[in-house]
């Protein structure tokens, strides 16, 4: 059992956040005051009963949401604040690293000020929000424990989302790219408007901003990644990273096309990536069998280390079918078949959530081992987009990494090996004196087993027998990236 305490200590990443869906339901109620913003309703008890529900009929009705927090979005000053607040509570639970990704275009205030300049442009409002997180990160840094090199640093960048099935009503920007294109298939609207942010997304890189990558947002279902193909290819020559929602409410062949025609560095989600029953007749048609094209996609996934955005909580409100049980979730067989996986909270406040109640979820329900656990963690940092070359990342990565060790063994957490056939367990002594330990003897195994109260046959291993895939062959053994 991982205790709250310690998860909230050891250093996580999210790298799967939406702004607009994490804004502190008080600040809400707040700016929307401030600036003469009618709410459904006034208190946050009726927010949370009638707008931020527990539980969504589907996806479409989950974004939903998003008109509330949008509306007290449209100034610099509420937007820096905003993403300000959500790095405090990201660094007060204990992430070290974060990306969080909105559709600019969504906040943009078109009308012209007194010099003829839009009052709040696209580049404004990636600017307000790579303010507010430079505010944070440089109190948070001043810390004596992060500059003395006791802890990592404090770390986090942007990711600029292209929206699906946007209309006139969406906001000002798409009311007015509408207008401007009246007789444009929506289609070719959509290109248009996925390859102007892409553009500038280059650009506020460029200028010094945090911007990191670019994704695709908004309903699944209709808008294929291939779509915005494009856009993807802009980013993709100007080195900026990959990151597309898909296989959250369609089937195996969006992750397919996010990743050979997008580019794809990372995938949002992927919930539905063994989902057999959802591939359309067109590619069963030019498949050797259903299963054949599913083993075909988890292994490209797998070999190319692909890493899957996992958002528990959020996919069980737009998934009743998962019944609210991570057992039935897909990160379950996302483990026996060895991908690479991080866990995230997809919105703070639309999901009532944090990646510490999330992580305790899948780690303890599931009875996972320390070192799965720790991989599963470090998997964030090493799937990160860091703003920053390959050796600092590699640094950063070490850092975080000797904090994390040094924590679990403040907690008496001990790491585990798999063998050729059977898993041991270490004394803590020894683990401190060899990162790598050798085999104990049997005698020291029975001790620290008895001394523990561990048991193998209790599906106490790197990970629960019963999640250890046994049809894949040796491969769906390997616990451990070895990268």
């Amino acid at each position: 059992m991982f205790t709250h305490q310690f998860l909230t200590e050891i250093p996580k990443t999210d790298l799967h956040v939406h702004l607009d869906g994490s804004v502190r339901i008080e600040t809400i109620l707040e700016l929307a005051k401030k600036d003469g913003v009618s709410l459904p309703c006034d208190t946050v008890e009726e927010l949370k009963t009638s707008v931020f529900k527990p539980t969504f009929e589907s996806l479409v009705d989950y974004l939903k949401c998003f008109a509330v927090t949008n509306s007290i979005m449209r100034s610099f000053e509420n937007v820096e604040r905003i993403a300000y607040e959500l790095a405090v509570d990201n660094f007060n639970e204990g992430v070290r690293y974060f990306e969080v990704r909105f559709a600019p275009q969504l906040h943009a205030v078109l009308d012209l000020d007194s010099q003829g300049c839009p009052k709040f442009s696209v580049m404004q409002v990636i600017r307000a929000v790579h303010e507010g997180l430079q505010r944070a990160k440089e109190e948070f840094n001043s810390s004596s424990a992060i500059v003395e090199g006791k802890e990592p640093f404090y770390e986090a960048a942007i990711i600029v989302c292209c929206l699906r099935g946007f209309n006139e009503k969406s906001s000002d920007y798409f009311a007015h790219l509408c207008h401007l294109m009246p007789h444009s298939p929506e289609d070719e609207r959509e290109d248009y408007a996925a390859c102007a942010l892409a553009r500038t997304a280059v650009a506020a890189k460029l200028s010094g901003l945090a911007v990191v990558a670019i994704d695709i947002a908004g309903p699944e279902e209709g808008f294929p990644p291939s779509r915005y193909k494009n856009a993807f290819m802009i980013a993709h020559k100007s080195f900026l990273r990959k990151t597309v929602h898909a296989g959250e409410a369609f089937g195996p062949e969006s992750i397919f096309q996010a990743l050979t025609v997008c580019h794809a560095d990372r995938i949002g989600h992927g919930s539905h990536i063994f989902r057999e029953d959802m591939l359309s007749e067109k590619t069963l048609a030019k498949a050797v069998s259903a299963q054949s094209y599913i083993d075909d996609l988890v292994n490209f996934v797998g070999n190319r280390n692909i890493i899957l955005e996992v958002c528990p909580t959020s996919n069980f409100q737009t998934m009743p079918e998962l019944k609210h049980d991570i057992k039935n979730h897909p990160v379950v067989k996302m483990i026996q078949e060895n991908l690479r996986v991080c866990i995230n909270t997809d919105n703070r406040l639309v999901s009532r959530t944090s990646v510490t109640q999330e992580l305790s979820m899948v780690v303890n329900k599931l009875k996972l081992d320390p070192l799965v656990v720790k991989d599963i963690v470090l998997n964030g940092f090493k799937g990160s987009f860091f703003p920053g070359t390959k050796t600092e990342k590699e640094a950063y990565i070490r850092s975080v990494t000797a904090y994390y060790e040094e924590i679990q063994r403040s907690h008496k957490l001990f790491p585990m090996r798999w063998p050729d056939t059977v898993t041991v367990l270490t004394r803590a002594k020894d683990w401190k004196e060899h990162p790598a330990p050798q085999h104990p003897s049997a005698e020291a195994v029975d001790a620290v087993k008895s001394e523990h109260q561990f048991s193998l046959q209790e599906g106490h291993g790197p990970v629960s027998p019963s999640l250890v895939s046994t049809d894949r062959g040796a491969g769906a053994k390997r616990v451990r990236d070895q990268q």
